[in-house]
């Protein structure tokens, strides 16, 4: 739901899909099922949406694995989206290898809990004689 704190697990995988669980080589490269040691930073699809309007997900900051993760760290509450929709996604991707990414996509965020009612037109905006109607729209929105 939008407004709930999630939490987001990143597996550090070689290209066999072997878990990074021992280091680099003297080169930086990847050698066999080494630990992974590079930062990873977080993204989702407001950073690629130039109309997007609204509160900005919370994320988790920039993370260097060491050696005690052995290839795999738990986000425990990191992770808040406040916009619903189908088709959010959410990256976490190597600051060193551009090309080095996971991505979780297809996320879809349910609306929070009842935030309040906005009725049109407002009380401020309308005159209405005695004896007239006019409609008025009440809408549910989460706080969000």
């Amino acid at each position: 739901n939008a407004g709930d704190a999630q939490t987001v697990v990143v597996i550090a995988k070689d290209a066999y899909g072997n878990v990074c669980a021992g280091s680099k080589d003297k080169y930086g490269a990847w050698v066999g099922n080494k630990v992974f040691g590079d930062t990873v930073h977080f993204t989702s699809d407001t950073d690629d949406d130039p109309t997007y309007t609204g509160e900005l997900p919370e994320l988790p900051s920039d993370y260097c694995f060491t050696t005690s993760d052995q290839g795999i760290r738990e986000f425990a509450n990191l992770v808040v989206f406040y916009k619903m929709g189908d088709d959010r996604w959410l990256k976490a991707q190597d600051t060193s290898y551009d090309t080095i990414y996971g991505e979780a996509a297809g996320i879809t965020v349910l609306p929070g809990p009842l935030g309040t009612f906005v009725v049109s037109p407002t009380a401020a905006t309308t005159n209405v004689t005695a004896g007239n109607s006019i409609g008025i729209i009440g809408t549910a929105a989460d706080s969000f």
